[in-house]
């Protein structure tokens, strides 16, 4: 109770800070979206004894992701953002990968509405602010924008992630550093996501910094390096149990307009995670270490036309031993190679192939196929 109590007087002494209303200023609404919308085309050769035989060239139109987004701002210093998402919730993932969505994936059941983001921010200084709600996490949204390809796939956070989501309900402090230096972001949420219900006591504290340091060189503007951590304790594998799942990453990005028809982006990046059980004597509980390491390439050869490609390793347990009694799990590969055209500011497209390849073997100790697509995916925002 008393530290809630100080909280609450520090937010109330941070909130009194925020100037008073200015005479002439008016409230603005905006609204907009955003829709991620692709054609894709299963051209894997499946053996007639696999599981995935009947895939074998499947194919389909999918409406992916449909954003709605009203932005306000009641003061100079206040605003709020609500947005809400239209898509298929109970995803399919290719059964031999660990990902917690792919591209690849087929979405079963009817469209659902629900609430991605519902916060309101507070703007103390350009380097303090203090957001409250359904918010935005610190680290998946720096690194799509690292990516560039949210449409095409997710980056490699999220789509490897086993915890981490975009979205959670809690508290943030955030703010820009001086001369387009960076940013930073500090959360304190549920650690459930933001689709699911709070189930225990314990809160998930995660942080990501962003520096570009090289503002004097032009032509390293677009150099940035990012750091984020997160500490949460749960109970991820409904045990009964209190366990902590500690991560630590971060990624390197170079961006940069050679001239007005080319340009550039590179980077990578790479998670590494311990999932730690703290109350289970039994040896044969193992604790999960977990990795991630991803590299990406965006090249724009004439205006809107661009050639890009990733590729990703995920291992979601490093020790891939057979002997463990708990949490056996092998490494998936993933490649993405492809063309996108900006047909418009608000509109691109992209044609692209992607390959989900596994060490894990078959009942007859073969190294199974892996899952290989070819997509036209599509956005465009209003």
């Amino acid at each position: 109770m008393k530290r809630i109590t100080i909280l609450g007087i520090v937010a109330l002494f941070l909130l009194a800070a925020v100037p008073a209303f200015a005479d002439d200023f008016q409230p603005e609404v905006k609204v907009g979206g955003k829709v991620f919308f692709h054609y894709q085309y299963c051209v894997s050769s499946y053996e007639e004894e696999d599981a995935r035989y009947d895939n074998t060239d499947n194919n389909g139109f999918y409406l992916t992701r449909s954003y709605i987004t009203l932005k306000a701002k009641m003061h100079p210093a206040i605003s709020a953002e609500t947005v809400a998402e239209i898509t298929r919730l109970g995803v399919d993932i290719p059964e031999e990968g660990d990902a917690k969505s792919s591209g690849a994936s087929i979405t079963g059941g009817g469209y659902t509405l629900y609430i991605k983001y519902a916060y309101i921010n507070f703007k103390i200084f350009p380097f303090f602010q203090i957001a409250a709600g359904l918010h935005p996490t610190p680290t998946i949204n720096s690194a799509s924008a690292a990516w560039k390809y949210r449409y095409v796939a997710t980056d490699f956070v999220d789509m490897w992630h086993p915890y981490m989501a975009s979205a959670d309900m809690g508290v943030a402090v955030h703010g820009n550093f001086p001369s387009d230096f960076g940013d930073y972001q500090l959360s304190v949420v549920n650690g459930e996501g933001g689709m699911n219900l709070e189930v225990n006591e314990y809160k998930a504290v995660e942080a990501r910094v962003t520096l570009t340091p090289i503002q004097m060189v032009d032509a390293m503007k677009g150099f940035e390096i990012a750091l984020f951590a997160r500490y949460d304790k749960d109970d991820k594998l409904d045990f009964g149990l209190n366990q902590t799942d500690m991560t630590y990453g971060g990624w390197l990005n170079y961006a940069y307009e050679i001239n007005d028809n080319m340009g550039i982006n590179v980077g990578a990046g790479a998670f590494m995670g311990t999932y730690t059980d703290e109350t289970v004597a039994d040896e044969d509980f193992q604790d999960v270490n977990y990795m991630t390491y991803s590299g990406w390439l965006k090249f724009r050869f004439y205006k809107g036309a661009a050639l890009f490609a990733r590729y990703d390793v995920n291992d979601p347990n490093t020790a891939n031993s057979e002997d463990d009694a708990f949490g056996y799990l092998d490494e998936t590969s993933l490649m993405i190679a492809g063309v996108s055209y900006e047909i418009h500011k608000s509109v691109e497209i992209a044609l692209d192939y992607q390959n989900w390849s596994y060490t894990a073997e078959d009942a007859n100790e073969d190294v199974i196929d892996p899952d290989s697509y070819v997509f036209v995916h599509m956005q465009w925002s209003f």
